[in-house]
């Protein structure tokens, strides 16, 4: 009795999910990289613009002008990384206290795989769609993960880093 044909059957059936199954953890993976780099970009932007001088530290919950750092954002992106946008502010929980923290929020984009942006767009529709960043860290998303709501779908990840102040007025 020869069973070739049934393997050979079998295996046909089989391989569109060992490949689904592959190519979702290469994109899982893909975004795990991109949130950990995204928060390393966010903390080394608060670092260095906490001793910037030229950053204005004294008005609190107002966007700060971080342009200059786009290019440092834009450097550490990697592994197809796209620098989306970036916000910061001052802010102080206690007002009393005479010292704050800057937040710095920084978005990155990372394409979605063809297969997997129509699947996850089908099941999420526009619930997750792309939100602002703002300095009160709500992201608006799914943790810190967003989803484009139209093609070409992109998955959006923020990465939100603090760093202390040692005044404010």
């Amino acid at each position: 009795m020869r069973q070739n044909g049934q393997a050979l059957t079998e295996s046909i059936f089989m391989i569109p999910f060992f490949f689904f199954f592959a190519f979702g953890l290469l994109q899982a993976s893909q975004l795990g990289v991109a949130l950990v780099m995204t928060n390393y970009a966010a903390s080394s932007i608060a670092r260095k613009a906490a001793t910037d001088p030229t950053v204005p530290t004294t008005t609190k919950n107002v966007p700060l002008p971080l342009a200059t750092y786009n290019p440092s954002a834009n450097n550490l992106m990697v592994a197809g990384m796209q620098y989306d946008t970036m916000q910061g502010c001052v802010t102080q929980t206690d007002p009393s206290v005479p010292t704050g923290a800057l937040v710095v929020a920084v978005r990155s984009k990372i394409p979605a795989w063809p297969f997997f942006g129509e699947l996850i767009h089908g099941a999420l529709k526009d619930t997750y769609d792309q939100q602002g960043i703002s300095c009160t860290g709500t992201l608006g998303g799914f943790g810190p993960f967003n989803f484009s709501a139209q093609a070409p779908y992109y998955f959006y990840v923020t990465g939100v880093a603090k760093a202390g102040l040692n005044y404010i007025q």
